[in-house]
């Protein structure tokens, strides 16, 4: 049996602007969960790694990013004891003298081909690994399977790629090499290392059961909810993959569903009611969550997206909060539009300004409105 350890997207030195002013912390703990790779691989007697593009965040890292990098990198390769499989990717592909690709360890195997040529070799006990790369180049090869043949030597074989497929549901198009779930899927190969989606696919969820996207090693965007990592893989020639994803160590972004506040009687008692949902989410996690939520229900008072948020910064390290509660519909708001009071005239106004919003929008924006003047006026 042949262990892979299959790793994809990790970005370093992305700007992570998704975080806000927490986007330093993030991306020191991206880097220090990356440290911690080797140890992994030790742990789990990994015989292999293959590197699925995107290492890097761009195609000329910051020299810290770039000695990360070559620093864990040689630390996996164990002198020369376990494969290291690299290919750039849309991301960080080699495309000046400059490029980090050039400075490797003699130790990494490095694809910088645009086309499939003879695969790298590792022996494995008394098997065989070949492991096929091809480096991202649109330009040079549009059609990233074009030109791959499986040659005849015993042992297991590995397309190691960097693509999206069209055919995907979550397609977007994009600037990535372009490919689909049946060309994937028709692959003569034991298991193809994919890149490129941030979220984890496993073998499972593709035809043949061969094919694996790893997904982003962190999430590096606000909305990459759910569990990031690398994927192990057990491979025996002739064999279905077996394949599972192991977490980083970076805090993964937790969605725990619509949490409905109607009744909550301040910012602080919804900020309690997302951290016992959070609560009951993230009970099989051995480590830091960063909550992302939508607030729902139409509450009795102007609640504070923002100072909830703030809560549950202190409490989590960090938080997303979307505010798609309905404070114009409540019985609270229209009690108040009867009164013949400023909070009444203002409840009035605000009443008739999102009754006659154009869109969306507009809508939303006149309620910010009435909830700010509400809490200013100290009424609700």
């Amino acid at each position: 049996m042949i262990r892979i350890l299959h790793v994809s997207d990790v970005h370093l030195g992305a700007p992570l602007s998704g975080f806000g002013q927490h986007a330093a912390d993030r991306r020191r703990s991206i880097r220090s969960a990356f440290r911690q790779l080797p140890e992994l691989a030790d742990r789990l007697e990994i015989h292999a790694v293959v590197v699925a593009g995107d290492l890097f965040d761009n195609q000329l890292p910051d020299r810290a990013d770039a000695d990360l990098a070559r620093e864990v990198l040689r630390s996996l390769a164990d002198g020369g004891r376990r494969g290291v499989f690299v290919i750039p990717g849309n991301h960080d592909r080699c495309s000046t003298p400059d490029s980090p690709w050039h400075t490797m360890p003699d130790e990494i195997e490095v694809i910088l081909e645009p086309r499939f040529g003879a695969p790298r070799s590792l022996e494995v006990g008394d098997t065989w690994l070949h492991v096929y790369g091809v480096a991202y180049d649109p330009v040079a090869e549009p059609d990233p399977l074009a030109g791959y043949v499986r040659t005849s030597a015993e042992g297991s074989h590995v397309v190691l790629l960097h693509a999206g497929m069209s055919d995907n549901p979550g397609w977007h198009g994009g600037h990535g090499l372009r490919t689909t779930s049946q060309a994937v899927a028709a692959i003569d190969a034991d298991y193809v290392a994919l890149g490129d989606y941030h979220a984890c696919r496993l073998p499972t969820e593709f035809a043949g059961g061969r094919a694996c996207y790893a997904g982003s090693f962190a999430a590096v965007r606000a909305t990459e909810t759910g569990p990031h990592g690398v994927v192990v893989v057990e491979l025996e020639a002739g064999g279905v993959p077996a394949a599972r994803l192991v977490p980083s160590s970076t805090p993964m972004l937790i969605d725990p569903g619509d949490v409905d506040v109607s009744d909550v009687g301040s910012d602080l008692e919804a900020a309690e009611r997302v951290g016992a949902r959070i609560a009951e989410e993230s009970t099989a996690v051995d480590h830091a969550v960063h909550p992302v939520v939508r607030l729902v229900g139409e509450p009795g008072i102007p609640l504070d997206g923002d100072r909830i948020g703030d809560a549950l910064t202190e409490r989590y390290g960090f938080a997303v909060v979307a505010d798609d509660t309905r404070f114009i519909s409540s019985a609270r708001v229209h009690a108040l539009s009867g009164q013949r009071t400023v909070a009444g005239h203002v409840a009035r106004i605000g009443l008739a300004r999102t009754d006659d919003s154009a869109d969306g929008e507009q809508r939303a924006v006149a309620e910010h409105a009435l909830r700010i003047s509400l809490r200013a006026l100290e009424e609700v």
